[in-house]
């Protein structure tokens, strides 16, 4: 597949370059490194890493698109559901993790100004510096009596209260990877092969952690089974709970739940990678000029949030969550709108696009109410 990826410009390639010797670095100076640090120095070093770097990541001139960019009705539904949050909080705040573009944030204003909707502060914490004017801008664009109230962090706030939102985080946590070898479950590391080329190579040092869980799945993995597990989730989420007084948690991503995630017939796991628009397994293709990421197993995720003091509120596919949010009641006057507005939905809704595959999780500290109307379907019985 890679072979028929496009060849970046000179001047990406020597920024891959740059990155690759420093890697290359650390595993000459340890022998190998675990893929979790591969993937984090892919994604965040700073200046070179994909996330971190001034390169165009989301809609049709970037590596892919997500809800937000598809059509302002998904964060419109967003905003809606916050809405009818907030009032039950001590403070009308939100923060969203990982805001991208900032679409979100600006559809999200928006629908706040519009509807005249009470609001103190608009926090966004993003990993990535260089993508706070690109938010910036698309606020200015959407929603700039707004942007006064919008506060960017570099750090989780303390004592935060408020809604919190975030949309294709967890996916973009580096993950572990493992192959089930000889009834043992080996790490699956990086190391240099002999032309000086990044490879795979098994170790056994898959943490104890990741083995606790993992053993009760040991039934169904078959010789050479290969998958991940993002053991990151869990500091993520104790941080968070660390640092929220009282909120309610939007997570929304794609992934399963733990028997799906680790059915018997997945046996080459959900690791993807995402440059220009193609999708393909090679991790190793001009590294930090593409996007690494895996599917969430919201099974791991609910256990560890409920393990950690939230509570498990909700949990559904991100069609039945927008279809209870009236995503279709919203007409548009003109043909030509009303057009690219179906073809927005179809991609949002229907189960071979993002209808299924995207989930959407909720969880909260200390909200004294009911998340009513959430969903139609409450899925919280497979996690």
């Amino acid at each position: 597949m890679t072979n028929k990826l496009p060849i970046p410009p000179e001047q990406l390639q020597q920024q891959s370059f740059s990155l690759q010797s420093i890697i290359k670095q650390k595993i000459k100076n340890h022998g190998f490194i675990r893929f979790t640090e591969f993937m984090h120095d892919c994604l965040y070093t700073p200046q070179l890493g994909y996330y971190s770097s001034g390169l165009k990541k989301f809609g049709k001139h970037g590596d892919f698109v997500t809800a937000p960019e598809l059509s302002p009705l998904f964060s419109a539904c967003i905003a809606q559901r916050a809405q009818s949050t907030l009032p039950q909080l001590a403070q009308q705040n939100i923060l969203e993790v990982g805001a991208g573009s900032g679409l979100m944030a600006a559809h999200i204003l928006a629908y706040f100004e519009i509807n005249n909707i009470a609001l103190q502060h608009y926090y966004i914490l993003d990993v990535s510096a260089n993508l706070k004017q690109t938010q910036k801008q698309s606020i200015e664009k959407f929603a700039p009596n707004m942007l006064s109230k919008v506060i960017w962090l570099d750090d989780l706030p303390p004592n935060y209260i408020g809604f919190v939102i975030a949309n294709e985080l967890l996916d973009a946590m580096p993950v572990h990877l493992f192959s089930y070898l000889q009834n043992q479950l080996f790490e699956k590391c990086v190391t240099l092969d002999e032309k000086n080329n990044f490879c795979f190579q098994m170790q056994p040092v898959l943490p104890e952690n990741a083995h606790i869980y993992l053993n009760q799945f040991k039934t169904i993995f078959s010789e050479n089974y290969t998958s991940e597990i993002n053991l990151a989730v869990t500091p993520w989420l104790q941080k968070l709970y660390r640092n929220c007084e009282q909120c309610v948690v939007l997570l929304i991503d794609y992934g399963f739940d733990k028997q799906t995630y680790y059915h018997s017939q997945r046996t080459q796991g959900t690791l993807i990678c995402h440059y220009q628009h193609f999708a393909h397994d090679d991790a190793f293709f001009y590294p930090g000029l593409q996007d690494i990421t895996a599917h969430v197993d919201f099974s791991f995720v609910a256990h560890a949030a409920f393990d950690l003091g939230f509570t498990i509120e909700q949990y559904t596919t991100q069609a039945d969550f927008l279809l209870t949010h009236n995503i279709l009641a919203h007409q548009q006057p003109d043909q030509i709108t009303q057009y690219q507005q179906a073809q927005s939905l179809k991609r949002l809704l229907l189960p071979d696009q993002m209808g299924e595959s995207f989930k959407l999780l909720a969880i909260s500290k200390n909200y004294p109410a009911l998340l009513e109307n959430f969903c139609m379907r409450d899925m919280r019985g497979v996690l």
